[in-house]
C-alpha cells in the first residue's frame, strides 16, 4: 500500500513555504489533486463514446432495516421483514451506492422494474452548471 508522508515546516524559510504548510509528496505511482489540471466541465464526445458500452450494476432499494444477529438467525421461510419505507414512497435507483433516480415500482414481463419519476443530480454537477 502506498502512503503519503507529510513534512511540516515550523517557520517560513527561504523557499517561501509558510509555517505549518504541508509538503505532502505522493508515493510513486500516485497523483496528488494539486498536480492535476483543473477539470473542464465540458465533455469530449469522442472520449464519452468510448465509455457508453460499459456495463454498470444498478440496484433498486425499496427500503432498509437493521437486524440483530439473533433476528437474522431466526429467519425462516415465510418470515416477513418490515422496512423503513411506506408503500406510497418512491423506490430508489442506486449506482455504486448513490441514489441516481427515484420512481415507482413496476412489473415488466413478470420482472420488477422502475418507472422513473425523478432524476437525482449530483450536488457538485449542479454547482458547475450554475
Amino acid at each position: 500500500m502506498n502512503q503519503v508522508k507529510d513534512v511540516f515546516i515550523p517557520e517560513s524559510d527561504s523557499s517561501g513555504v509558510c509555517a505549518g504548510q504541508s509538503l505532502a509528496k505522493p508515493a510513486l505511482g500516485e497523483s496528488h489533486p494539486s498536480d492535476m489540471a483543473p477539470s473542464d466541465p465540458t465533455i469530449d464526445p469522442t472520449n464519452l463514446s468510448l465509455m457508453l458500452d460499459v456495463e454498470l450494476n444498478v440496484l433498486l432499494r425499496f427500503g432498509q432495516r437493521q437486524l440483530t444477529l439473533r433476528e437474522v438467525l431466526d429467519l425462516k421461510s415465510g418470515s416477513v421483514i418490515e422496512l423503513d419505507r411506506r408503500v406510497d414512497e418512491p423506490v430508489e435507483l442506486l449506482l455504486d451506492g448513490r441514489v441516481i433516480a427515484r420512481g415507482e415500482a413496476a412489473i415488466v414481463d413478470g420482472n420488477y422494474g422502475l418507472r422513473v419519476t425523478e432524476i437525482v443530480r449530483p450536488s457538485n454537477l449542479s454547482a458547475m452548471t450554475e
